[in-house]
């Protein structure tokens, strides 16, 4: 369990953070309209990008490294649990328009609830 969380984990940051390095408007279009200044488009690019396809492919290479495992799934649900509280936090107080927002979130949490419970399941396996 704990690769195959790590290997999708780190397949869709990846995938994520490469859409965002290629083209930043186009998939944060989908939440709505938007005025994007060359600040802010270089923000996306580095934030959502940078970060993101680093975080992917430090979660693929650690799928073949058994010592890796757990401080990946660890980094997994602690990125995603922090980044769904921040996602419920922005729906409760300033509301949301799009459907696609409920969605995130819950796709947040899953990742970090199966991340969390394969970091359990393999610190039991090593006692």
């Amino acid at each position: 369990m704990a690769r195959l969380v790590l290997a999708v984990s780190g397949l869709i940051f990846l995938a994520f953070g490469l859409a965002f390095l290629a083209d930043p408007l186009r998939f944060l279009g989908t939440l709505g309209p938007l005025t994007a200044s060359p600040d802010l488009v270089t923000d996306l690019r580095a934030i959502y990008g940078g970060l993101n396809t680093g975080l992917g492919v430090w979660l693929l290479a650690s799928v073949r490294v058994p010592a890796l495992h757990r401080p990946g799934l660890a980094l997994i649900a602690a990125t995603l649990g922090v980044v769904a509280v921040g996602r419920a936090a922005g729906m409760l107080t300033s509301g949301f328009d799009r459907s696609v927002t409920p969605v995130f979130l819950g796709l947040e949490a899953l990742g970090a609830v199966l991340a969390a419970v394969a970091w359990w399941r393999l610190g039991r396996a090593a006692r």
